[in-house]
């Protein structure tokens, strides 16, 4: 599904590396995926795009992660001849 998420960062969640407090506000997302989503240029701090998952946040810092729909996956059976 194709999402949008957006949000201030609270000052419980002041100096949090950015990878850990989008995981920890939204739990159906693994942190390998929003690690690849932000490798990839999906994420916005502030209006800015950044492409390091490790990246601390301050308190009052706007976040906006883009969420793709994802790929369909390419397998196809493969004809082989048994004997």
């Amino acid at each position: 599904m194709k999402k949008n998420i957006n949000f201030i960062v609270e000052e419980s969640e002041n100096n949090l590396r950015v990878d850990i407090l989008i995981n920890k506000r939204e739990k159906l997302i693994s942190r390998t995926r929003i690690k690849n989503l932000i490798l990839k240029g999906k994420l916005k701090l502030n209006n800015k795009e950044i492409k390091n998952p490790s990246k601390k946040v301050l308190t009052g810092d706007k976040l906006s992660l883009k969420i793709p729909e994802p790929k369909e996956a390419s397998l196809k059976p493969y004809n082989y001849k048994l004997e």
